[in-house]
């Protein structure tokens, strides 16, 4: 999974590689895994903008706390998280992941 991110003048300033992948298998239900398509990226994602520097990981990175942290040390003001879940998985993921940080 690769996200590129471009400046307002077109020019590339910096590419995600996705660090964790989603293996899942609910039996019955769904059975989905990334690592047999795609290799996990080994960098964190943290770019500046005009406004200020940005981190970027992807929705289910939200469950590794520690990439946030580093990003953080790493100066981003904010940290986003674009996100497309599966109907069985993703409604939990929201409810109960983020209350269980506060």
């Amino acid at each position: 999974c690769i996200r590129d991110r471009f400046n307002p003048n077109g020019e590339l300033v910096s590419r995600h590689r996705k660090v964790h992948m989603f293996d899942i298998d609910i039996p019955g239900k769904i059975t989905y895994r990334e690592s047999d398509t795609f290799t996990p990226g080994n960098a964190l994602t943290v770019f500046e903008t005009e406004h200020c520097k940005i981190g970027l990981a992807i929705c289910f990175d939200l469950r590794f706390p520690e990439q946030a942290a580093l990003m953080t040390k790493d100066g981003a003001k904010v940290i986003v998280y674009p996100a497309a879940f599966n109907p069985t998985t993703g409604p939990a993921h929201f409810e109960l992941l983020p209350v269980s940080y506060t």
